[in-house]
């Protein structure tokens, strides 16, 4: 994945660089799925407060002292428990149902994927934390304690942190399906192309079959067709809790009421209504090309080289005002032309970009007084031409109180599921492959 290059905020780098996890080829499965990540975001409160891994207190965030380091606890509680067999056990036990949720089913095989899948996206967005954490990846997690008081491990947190993701998947899922939910046509293309996506990653990291990939990455017992199941339902439940998310539109009247509502906890963190304005911007990076690198790796453009960026710049700016000229075409042409890897995807959107997070020139564009919906321009930063796209400004509080509003009602959708569609689970019959090499 390429980095952010251009809006890298001149304040957002932390002042000492953040440890990087060790790195395996199982990381280039999380990359597959990297889309379910956006479902842990949308769902963070219900999946890590169901877990046990975090507090949550409100609807904004705490501030919270630094943590120290803590050694990992490698010794076996005094309650020890295991769910960790040999391959054979594994393999022979992989089709034995351990959780249902109505009629839908959980074998071994698929929570040994949900398991190793959580524990990839758990190190991925954790990195910078896992040494003030107390644990170590790379040796056996049922010997390592999460909860001195209680005795769990980090192999029971993990194994309820897999579960409570099925159980999300699996009530969202059927929560869709009772409303009629119907994927759109990207959505579709998607699941129908995911066998050949699957065998594309395959080749590129030398497999020969997806059970062989999955023995290596996750383990003994790790179920092929889980894995396709896990793809699937998390792709089907994101898009369904996206389009649920975008169809809630407050009025202002009870965006206020809500922040009146919270105005505590959002004047404790900093949230009033003289904070200023947030802006949702798109652009598109085109950055010079060629360039003299010095000792220090300090890249400098000659004026020839800038003049060529720019009239490559300008030339797509013309092209796209002399066609549609509108923001889903621009959108297009970020994902198409743009080189920052932070935004290109996403048609170059930044969303409630505060005052002085991005770099001078870009920052003094987008906060004109006088921008207006739908202007353009060409802005020259250290790192290229940005091609701009303005999309609107609007006070922090109401842009806060709206993503608070939407999450609530999102949440308590979820919440909602849940209760209606109750996981059951015969912790009996769970059985968990050793651990793949770290």
């Amino acid at each position: 994945l390429n980095e952010p290059i251009n809006e890298q905020p001149v304040q957002a780098q932390p002042v000492e660089a953040a440890p990087v996890a060790p790195k395996s080829s199982a990381w280039k499965i999380v990359l597959i799925t990297v889309f379910c990540c956006l479902l842990l975001v949308v769902m963070v409160a219900v999946v890590l407060v169901g877990s046990g891994m975090i507090t949550f207190n409100g609807n904004v965030e705490t501030t919270t002292t630094e943590p120290t380091t803590t050694e990992p606890s490698l010794q076996q509680p005094a309650d020890y428990k295991s769910y960790t067999v040999d391959a054979e056990t594994a393999n022979a036990k992989a089709s034995e149902v351990v959780a249902t949720i109505g009629n839908m089913q959980l074998t071994n095989g698929e929570l040994q994927v949900y398991y190793w899948m959580g524990i990839y996206e758990f190190i991925s967005s954790n990195s910078y934390w896992l040494s003030y954490m107390g644990v170590d990846f790379s040796q056996p997690l049922d010997q390592q304690l999460y909860n001195p008081e209680t005795g769990e491990t980090w192999q029971e947190a993990m194994l309820e942190y897999a579960l409570t993701t099925w159980h999300q998947y699996t009530a969202v899922g059927l929560q869709a399906d009772e409303a009629g939910f119907v994927l759109d046509d990207a959505g579709q293309s998607y699941l129908q192309n995911l066998d050949a996506d699957i065998a594309s990653q395959m080749s590129q990291y030398g497999y020969a079959t997806l059970e062989e990939m999955l023995a290596n990455e996750m383990g003994p017992g790790a179920s092929a067709q889980g894995y396709k199941n896990y793809l699937s339902a998390g792709y089907y439940a994101i898009q369904y809790v996206t389009n649920m998310q975008n169809s809630i539109d407050p009025a202002l009247e009870d965006l206020e009421a809500y922040f009146t509502e919270h105005e505590t906890e959002y004047t404790a963190n900093g949230v009033t209504k003289d904070a200023g304005n947030v802006i949702d911007v798109r652009h598109v990076l085109i950055m010079p090309e060629g360039g003299t690198t010095d000792e220090n790796n300090v890249t400098t453009y000659s004026e020839d080289e800038w003049e060529a960026c720019r009239v490559k710049a300008q030339q797509l700016l013309d092209d796209w005002k002399a066609a549609d000229g509108d923001e889903v075409s621009f959108s297009v042409m970020a994902q198409e032309h743009s080189e920052d890897g932070g935004s290109a995807a996403n048609g170059g959107l930044y969303t409630n970009v505060t005052e002085g997070y991005m770099v001078e020139e870009f920052n003094d564009w987008i906060f004109d007084e006088g921008r207006l919906y739908g202007d353009t321009d060409l802005v020259k930063t250290q790192f290229g031409y940005h091609i701009m796209f303005f999309v609107k400004s609007e006070p922090s509080w109401l842009s806060t109180a709206r993503s608070d509003y939407q999450a609530d009602k999102i949440n308590a959708m979820i919440e909602g599921a849940l209760e209606k569609w109750p996981l059951v689970t015969n912790y009996d019959a769970i059985v968990l492959g050793n651990a793949p090499n770290a």
